[in-house]
């Protein structure tokens, strides 16, 4: 049998350290602790380079215009005007019609009151003109047609009153078909296919009513006369083409019982037979017209008619003088005077006469002398093309 343990000996001394063992894998990373106090704002750095610009953006709307200028009896009358808003004396304000222009000028009494009439159509109605020395310019390329509901006159002129309409331009390279693509037209345009005149004066006794016109193209394709003058009255036309394109109408028809003072000079008076007509049968003054360097051209000649018709008076007679005039002829052969009167007891007198052509008379019931007296021209002219006759 194994015997009884003994006592345990004193523990040795500590031997040396072994070597150390591989290092274990990582722990997982613990919560993150709180985040410390923002640190002090670095110096600022240096600006950079400009940029390029940019684009430029749309312009902005254009203010209101000042209060500028006010002329006194000056109106202005444009396509793209306002007939609601138009001031007179303001060219920033102007009218869109001519008709209210006038109507504004009247009411105003304006006397003397000028109108500008800028480019562009326009469609009238008819006005009245009842106050001293209007004056209408038309500047430029305007045509002004007359309103199909019109039941009168376009422009009539009435009473003591004067009346002007000059345009600033003339287009001498626009031709007409009519009579003759030969005869050229020129100035703004006053149109009418209404059966009532462009122009007409409607004075009473031994008034002058007034109207003068410059630089126009006149048409009346309405069955009327082109321009209508009642009574004693006095008209100018220069540098103008006046047509009437209606069977047997007149360009210029002179009624009434008192003189009338007509100058034409420098015009075309485009016509289907006679193209001035008076009817002064019962006159109680004389009349005069002056008539120069100015083509009659008549679309149709009937026998015994003539370019100027007139009934002469047996106690006041009709006064023309004629210079550097032509009369063109159509149908040859047919016995068409320059000047025809239908009044054979009372002749009336012309000073200076200028040309007739083909197989016309020259004068019907009329004493054709100078101013010194003495005749002409007398009997048939037998003329085949254009002749003018110079005095």
């Amino acid at each position: 049998a194994q015997g009884v343990q003994g006592l345990q000996g004193n523990q040795g001394n500590q031997g040396a350290q072994g070597v150390q063992g591989l290092q274990g894998a990582q722990g997982a990373q613990g919560v993150q602790g709180l985040q410390g106090a923002q640190g002090v704002q670095g110096t600022q750095g240096l600006q950079g380079a400009q940029g390029v610009q940019g684009l430029q953006g749309n312009q902005g709307a254009q203010g209101n215009i000042g209060p500028g200028f006010t002329y006194q009896k000056v109106a202005w009358v444009d396509p793209l005007g306002n007939d609601g808003t138009a001031v007179i004396g303001k060219p920033e304000k102007p009218f869109q019609t001519i008709n209210k222009a006038i109507d504004t000028i009247i009411n105003d009494n304006l006397k003397e009151a000028v109108i500008f009439v800028h480019p562009g159509d326009y469609t009238e109605v008819s006005t009245d003109i009842t106050i001293n020395g209007i004056t209408i310019f038309l500047l430029g390329g305007v045509q002004i047609n007359a309103d199909p509901s019109n039941t009168s006159a376009l422009y009539n002129v009435v009473d003591n009153y004067s009346f002007a309409v000059i345009a600033t331009n003339q287009d001498f390279n626009t031709k007409s078909n009519y009579p003759s693509s030969n005869v050229s037209l020129g100035g703004a345009i006053i149109e009418s296919a209404v059966d009532y005149p462009v122009f007409q004066t409607d004075g009473t006794g031994d008034e002058q009513t007034s109207i003068d016109l410059e630089n126009l193209k006149i048409v009346q394709n309405g069955d009327e006369a082109t321009i209508y003058l009642l009574e004693t009255c006095n008209l100018s036309v220069r540098n103008s083409t006046i047509t009437n394109t209606r069977d047997d109408r007149p360009v210029i028809y002179c009624k009434g019982n008192d003189g009338f003072h007509i100058i034409i000079e420098e015009c075309q008076l485009l016509q289907d037979i006679a193209a001035i007509q008076f009817d002064t049968g019962s006159a109680g003054a004389n009349s005069y017209m002056s008539i120069h360097n100015t083509q009659f051209s008549s679309k149709t000649q009937i026998n015994g008619r003539g370019w100027i018709e007139s009934i002469s008076n047996a106690s006041f007679g009709l006064y023309q003088q004629w210079g550097n005039n032509i009369f063109w002829i159509v149908d040859v052969g047919n016995k068409f005077y320059a000047w025809a009167d239908s009044n054979s007891a009372h002749p009336a007198d012309v000073d200076v006469i200028a040309a007739c052509f083909t197989n016309s008379l020259t004068l019907s019931n009329a004493n054709n002398t100078t101013a010194g007296g003495g005749s002409i021209l007398a009997g048939q002219m037998p003329m085949q093309d254009p002749v003018l006759f110079r005095r």
